[in-house]
């Protein structure tokens, strides 16, 4: 549980991939979507996730909307974590 707290995993979710001579980062989507869907379930905020055609969709708040509609209103990974560390400070 602390590594999904601390700040970890903003430095280890994006890997390196030798292509030709040179190496490319790579985002590992999953990765973010587990880490982001972890807090967000902590929080009280999502109940559920599932992929619709081929796009990662989560119940947050009570209804079913893609993931990626949610972070661009305001749900970030970024955002989560603040408010995780807001609720350990009280």
């Amino acid at each position: 549980m602390a590594a999904l707290k601390g700040d970890w995993g903003s430095k280890t979710l994006i890997g390196s991939e030798l292509k030709g001579d040179r190496f490319e980062r790579e985002i590992d989507t999953a990765t973010i979507f587990r880490h982001w869907y972890d807090l967000a379930r902590e929080l009280g905020y999502c109940s559920g996730s599932e992929i619709r055609q081929g796009e990662q969709w989560i119940c947050l708040s009570g209804a079913w909307e893609k993931w990626a509609d949610a972070v661009k209103r305001g749900y970030s990974l970024d955002y989560l974590k603040k408010i995780i560390k807001r609720n350990q400070g009280r």
